[in-house]
C-alpha cells in the first residue's frame, strides 16, 4: 500500500483519576499492527499520579496529551478530542480499557473493502483487574428495525469499541452530550444509528474492564437517563410491521407507560406470536401495579423451557416472597438456577428470601449473562 493511502486513525482517550490502568490503556493503542495512528489523551484534571504517568509519554510523536485544568467530565474530554483529531477515522478507548492488538487494523480494513459505511462496532470481551477473561459479549443486534431495537436497549456492550468516519460526525454536528452524568454513550449511539450506515464486525477486538467503580454500575440513575434518551429519540421510530409491536411494547414497559405497554403486549398474544416475551412483560407490569395474582397468572402462562424461563422463575419467586410463601419461592428460584447457574438475582433472593430486599429482573436476559444484577425493589 502507499504511504500516501494509508489513513491516520485518531484515538480518543479521556482520563481522569486513572493511575491504575491508564499506562496499560496507552501501551494497547502503541502497539497496534496499524501504525498510522495518533493517541489523543485528554486529561479532564486529574489528581492522582495520572499526570505523572501521561508525562512518560510527551515525546512520543504518536501521543498527544491535553490537559484541563478542572474536571469537565468524559463527553466534553471525548469531544474536545474529536475536535483536536486529525483522522480521518476517530475511535475511542477508556482510561481502564485495553484494545486487542489488530483492533484498528481490523477496522480500517471494514471500511477499506465498504465504502458506503459510516462507523463500525465490534464484539468485546470482559476482564477482571488481573486482565484476566470473564466473559465475552456480542452486540445485541437485531439488524430488522434497528432504532427500535436500539430504544430498547444499548446494542453495542461497549460503544468506546466503535471506530467513525471523522466527516461523518462534522456532517451531523454528532458529539457527546456534556450534560448528562451517565449514558452519554448511549446518547452518541442513537446519533450514529440515526444519520449513518454501520457496519457489525463479529470479532471481540476490545476489552472492556468490569470493576466498582466503573460509572455504568450505577444502574438506577443510568437507567433514568436511558429512558429520558429513548424519549427524546422514540419520535423518529417507525412501528409499522406486526414483529415490531413486541419491541415496541417493550420500549413503553422501559419508559414506565405500564398500560399502553399492557394493550400492546394484549395485541401480541392476540396475533399469536411472542407468547411467551408477551406474557413475561404483562406479569412485570402487573408486578409494578402490585396486582401479585395476576402477575402470577402471566407468568404461569410461560413456557419453562423458553427464553423467558429463568427471569419468569425469579420474578414468580419475588412475588411468593412477598406473599411469605417461601417453599414456593425457593422452589422456584431453584429452578431458575438450574437453567441459569451464574444468575445473580435468583442467588440473591435464594439467600435472603426477604421482601424488603428483592432482585427484581425487569427485562429479558441476554443470551450471555454478565453477573447479571437488576436494581433492588
Amino acid at each position: 500500500m502507499e504511504e500516501s493511502n494509508i489513513s491516520i486513525v485518531s484515538i480518543i482517550l479521556p482520563v481522569y483519576n486513572s493511575e491504575l490502568f491508564v499506562q496499560q490503556a496507552i501501551e494497547s493503542v502503541l502497539k497496534q499492527t496499524y501504525t498510522q495512528i495518533e493517541l489523543i489523551v485528554v486529561d479532564d484534571g486529574s489528581t492522582d499520579n495520572t499526570k505523572q504517568i501521561l508525562s512518560g509519554y510527551e515525546s512520543n510523536p504518536k501521543v498527544h496529551i491535553i490537559s484541563l485544568e478542572k474536571n469537565s467530565g468524559v463527553s466534553e474530554a471525548r469531544n474536545i478530542g474529536i475536535q483536536e483529531s486529525k483522522g480521518e477515522y476517530v475511535a475511542f478507548i477508556d482510561a481502564d480499557d485495553l484494545y486487542m492488538p489488530n483492533k484498528v487494523e481490523e477496522q480500517v480494513n471494514v471500511f477499506k473493502h465498504n465504502k458506503s459505511i459510516d462507523f463500525v462496532f465490534n464484539d468485546i470481551m470482559v476482564i477482571d483487574n488481573d486482565n484476566k477473561k470473564v466473559n465475552e459479549l456480542q452486540s445485541y443486534f437485531q439488524p430488522k428495525n434497528i432504532l427500535l431495537e436500539l430504544c430498547f436497549r444499548q446494542i453495542i456492550p461497549a460503544p468506546a469499541c466503535i471506530m467513525v468516519k471523522r466527516d461523518f460526525l462534522d456532517r451531523f454536528n454528532i458529539m457527546f452530550n456534556k450534560d448528562l452524568k451517565y449514558a452519554e454513550d448511549y446518547d452518541f449511539t442513537f446519533q450514529l444509528f440515526l444519520h449513518g450506515i454501520y457496519y457489525y464486525l463479529k470479532e471481540s477486538l476490545y476489552l472492556w474492564r468490569r470493576h466498582i467503580k466503573n460509572t455504568s454500575n450505577d444502574i438506577i440513575s443510568t437507567r433514568k437517563i436511558e429512558n429520558s434518551i429513548v424519549k427524546k429519540y422514540l419520535k423518529y421510530i417507525d412501528v409499522k410491521k406486526s414483529e415490531d409491536l413486541s419491541v415496541y411494547g417493550k420500549i413503553l414497559y422501559k419508559i414506565e407507560k405500564y398500560d399502553e405497554s399492557r394493550d400492546v403486549f394484549l395485541e401480541v398474544i392476540k396475533k399469536g406470536f411472542n407468547q411467551d416475551m408477551a406474557n413475561f412483560y404483562l406479569g412485570n407490569i402487573e408486578f409494578y401495579k402490585q396486582y401479585y395474582q395476576q402477575a402470577l397468572k402471566y407468568y404461569s402462562s410461560v413456557d419453562v423451557k423458553s427464553s423467558f424461563a429463568a427471569e419468569t422463575l425469579n420474578n414468580s419467586a419475588c412475588i411468593h416472597i412477598i406473599l411469605h410463601q417461601h417453599n414456593e419461592a425457593v422452589k422456584k428460584l431453584k429452578i431458575a438456577l438450574s437453567k441459569r447457574s451464574n444468575y445473580i438475582d435468583a442467588q440473591f433472593n435464594l439467600i435472603n428470601l426477604d421482601a424488603e430486599n428483592l432482585k427484581f429482573t425487569n427485562r429479558e436476559l441476554r443470551p450471555e449473562l454478565l453477573n447479571y444484577v437488576s436494581e433492588g425493589v
